[in-house]
C-alpha cells in the first residue's frame, strides 16, 4: 500500500501537467483559428471596398454622361425655341430698344439739369496720355485750381499725407529740384486716398469717415457737421 501511494504521488503531478499541456495546446489552436478567421475577414472587407471604389467610379462616369446629355438637350430646346418664336422675339426686342432709348434720354435730361445747376466746367474727354513729371510715390495727384486765374500747381504726394506742395507754375513743377522751390502747406488732418479736388481756393479731400473742406485763408476748424454718417470739416489756412 505504501508503494501504491508513492506511485500515485508521482503520477498525479504528471497527469496535471499533461492536462495543462493539452489545454494550452487547445488554446494555441483556438488562437490560430481566430487569426485565420480574422485574415479571411480582412481579405473579404478589402475586396468589397475595392468593389465599392469601382462602383463609385462607374456611377460618377454615368452621372457625367447624363449631365452632358442634359446640356445638349437644353441647347437643342433653346435652338428650336428661338427658331419657332423668332417673330415674337423680334417684337419684344424692339420694345426693349424703345424703352432703353427712352430711359437714356431721360438720364441725359437729368444729367444736363444737374450740370447746369451745380457747376460750370465739365470734362469732355482725354485725347492722349502725356507724362509731364514723375515724382514721389506711385500714388498721389497734382492739379490746378480751375476756379482761380493763377497758374499755381498743387502736388498731393501719396495716398496718406498731410503736406501739400504748392508750385508757382507748371515750369517750376517740371524742374529737377522742384521740391526745393515749392511752398509747403501743412493740413491739420491727413488725407486718405486720392479723391481730391481744388476749386475756388478750397481743397476737398477724404479723411476716414469725414469729408474735409480746406481753405487756403486760415488754419482753424471753423465748422463741423454730420450728414449721412460723414463729417464735414471746414478749416482755413493763409496763402500768398
Amino acid at each position: 500500500s505504501s508503494q501504491s501511494g508513492s506511485w500515485a504521488s508521482i503520477f498525479r503531478p504528471l497527469m496535471i501537467f499533461t492536462q495543462a499541456a493539452k489545454r494550452l495546446e487547445k488554446c494555441n489552436q483556438d488562437i490560430l483559428d481566430y487569426v485565420e478567421e480574422f485574415r479571411d475577414f480582412s481579405k473579404m472587407v478589402l475586396s468589397r471596398l475595392a468593389g465599392l471604389n469601382n462602383y463609385k467610379a462607374e456611377v460618377k462616369s454615368e452621372v457625367e454622361n447624363l449631365l452632358t446629355r442634359i446640356e445638349r438637350a437644353q441647347r437643342d430646346i433653346d435652338y428650336f425655341g428661338s427658331v419657332t418664336d423668332s417673330n415674337t422675339c423680334i417684337e419684344v426686342h424692339e420694345d426693349l430698344v424703345k424703352q432703353q432709348l427712352f430711359e437714356e434720354a431721360e438720364e441725359k435730361k437729368k444729367l444736363k439739369l444737374m450740370l447746369n445747376a451745380s457747376c460750370d466746367h465739365m470734362l469732355a474727354g482725354i485725347k492722349s496720355l502725356k507724362v509731364v513729371k514723375k515724382t514721389g510715390d506711385k500714388h498721389g495727384s497734382w492739379m490746378k485750381d480751375p476756379g482761380k486765374k493763377h497758374t499755381k500747381i498743387y502736388l498731393l504726394n501719396g495716398s496718406v499725407n498731410n503736406v501739400i506742395l504748392e508750385f508757382a507754375n507748371i515750369m517750376t513743377f517740371m524742374e529737377s529740384n522742384h521740391t526745393l522751390k515749392a511752398r509747403r502747406v501743412t493740413l491739420p488732418f491727413p488725407w486718405e486716398g486720392t479723391g481730391h479736388v481744388i476749386y475756388q481756393g478750397f481743397l476737398f479731400y477724404h479723411r476716414y469717415v469725414a469729408a474735409a473742406k480746406y481753405s487756403f485763408l486760415s488754419a482753424s476748424i471753423c465748422h463741423l457737421s454730420m450728414f449721412f454718417s460723414v463729417s464735414l470739416l471746414v478749416c482755413q489756412k493763409e496763402c500768398s
